[in-house]
């Protein structure tokens, strides 16, 4: 068996056997996704991987984004006659993509697994994956949200500031605070450097909409939003606080306010992702009529 990278002419069979287990309209859509993606460069043919017996046994994509990390997808299989298992398929292209990771020196490889896949479980464990949470992904219609929103109090005054240019200014410094006992993810905390940080969520904002939440005349916050594929969805990439301001009853505000601006864009319904071990949270989403879309394990290999 020889692992190695797809060819361009190659990419439309792939992209069918990434999505065929998929029913639609997501397979769909995951398709336009991925050549979307491969379109705009964020995707490349050699972040697919191949092993091949004499013909295409399996295939294994990756992303790799600029703040050192990537996101893996489960390993696909072709049924074949080659009498080659399975698991030895999948375990040469994920092993394959580890020792990528170390020549390029990523320090995080993220895989989002359906909670009820226990064979692609088996398989990164193996590879010393860790199941860290579940990821939930709510959405919520904009006029619903609107509906229990109110004015700020004068206790919870604030402005937001747009962010054009970050560098230069207070706000990674601030970003990195904001990040100091969250319960989103905390096993990341300290593991990138502002400057990846903020090359992360560039990867994940297609247009990004950034501000600064100012409150006493300090920046005590951030809010990330983003436009979607969608242009009447927006993603709700961030909202972080620092420790000090958390608790107020501000971070309510500043989502609401959020939610007017939308509005005021004609923008229907917004989107964002978040663990489920977030329990402040997930309350204040609760409140805004966020309901569950979908829900991921989240699976880290992260460099020792």
């Amino acid at each position: 068996m020889q692992i190695s990278t797809a060819t361009t002419s190659e990419l439309p069979q792939f992209w069918d056997l990434l999505t065929n287990h998929l029913p639609n309209p997501q397979r769909t859509d995951l398709r336009l996704h991925l050549q979307h993606l491969f379109q705009i460069g964020k995707l490349a043919t050699d972040d697919l991987l191949v092993a091949r017996a004499g013909q295409p046994v399996g295939v294994l994509l990756w992303q790799r984004h600029r703040d050192r990390t990537a996101t893996l997808w489960p390993p696909r299989l072709v049924e074949s006659e080659t009498g080659t298992k399975a698991t030895d398929i999948a375990d040469a292209l994920i092993s394959e993509r580890l020792r990528q990771s170390d020549r390029l020196g990523l320090r995080l490889v993220l895989s989002f697994l359906d909670p009820a896949d226990p064979t692609n479980s088996i398989i990164l464990a193996r590879h010393q994956f860790r199941r860290t949470t579940h990821l939930r992904t709510l959405q919520t219609q904009v006029s619903e949200a609107l509906r229990g929103t109110a004015a700020p109090t004068e206790a919870t005054s604030f402005q937001l500031h747009p962010v054009l240019h970050p560098a230069g200014t207070d706000f990674s410094t601030v970003l990195l605070a904001t990040y100091q006992d969250t319960c989103d993810c905390p096993e990341l905390e300290g593991r990138r450097s502002a400057a990846e940080v903020l090359a992360g969520y560039r990867d994940a904002c297609q247009r990004p909409l950034w501000f600064r939440i100012v409150a006493a005349q300090r920046t005590v916050g951030v809010l990330l939003l983003a436009t979607d594929e969608e242009p009447v969805r927006w993603q709700l990439v961030y909202l972080g606080l620092i420790p000090s301001m958390r608790g107020r009853g501000l971070g309510a505000c500043v989502l609401a306010e959020a939610f007017r601006w939308a509005a005021r864009q004609r923008v229907q319904a917004m989107q964002l992702i978040v663990d489920v071990r977030n329990h402040p949270a997930l309350r204040l989403y609760q409140r805004f009529g966020f309901h569950t879309v979908e829900e991921r394990a989240l699976w880290l290999w992260m460099r020792p």
